[in-house]
């Protein structure tokens, strides 16, 4: 699950970081020390990842062609078990991930995610019970309490 640690902030996000890292550094200990030169990597690069950033929002075909699309894990209490061997995910993981969202077991799990940056998204019959209990609002209305 390397991916999911490596790309939890976007994968795009930390080929820029390593890239920008690299220019600036060329430009401080390289043979070309100058403050413009690196001033014109940084700024090329940035340029750069705005326009990726751009094509990528703009174009759906693109975007899923380059970050890829969202994994259905689970689906109505049913592990997909073949997705899990394709995205590399145990069943350990799987069960720890439904825990972390709060789910008891992955039978009470409506719809688990294994999203485009790494992360695993739940959505279960716990977190929807939870979501609909109605609290009563107590108001100071004229001397009296109003329950609405």
């Amino acid at each position: 699950v390397l991916d999911s640690v490596v790309c939890a902030d976007g994968c795009i996000d930390l080929v820029f970081i390593l890239l920008i890292s690299n220019a600036v550094q060329n430009a401080m200990v390289g043979p070309d020390s100058s403050l413009e030169g690196g001033l014109v990597a940084a700024i090329s690069l940035f340029a750069a990842n705005y326009t990726l950033k751009r094509i990528l929002y703009k174009n759906k075909g693109v975007s899923k062609l380059i970050q890829g699309e969202a994994i259905v894990l689970i689906y109505k209490g049913v592990p997909n078990v073949e997705n899990c061997k394709k995205s590399e995910i145990s069943m350990e993981e799987l069960e720890a991930a439904v825990r972390e969202h709060g789910s008891r077991d992955i039978q009470h799990v409506d719809l688990a995610m294994l999203e485009v940056d790494g992360n695993i998204s739940v959505i279960s019959e716990d977190f929807i019970k939870r979501s609909m209990v109605s609290h009563p609002r107590k108001h100071k209305f004229k001397g009296r309490l109003n329950q609405n």
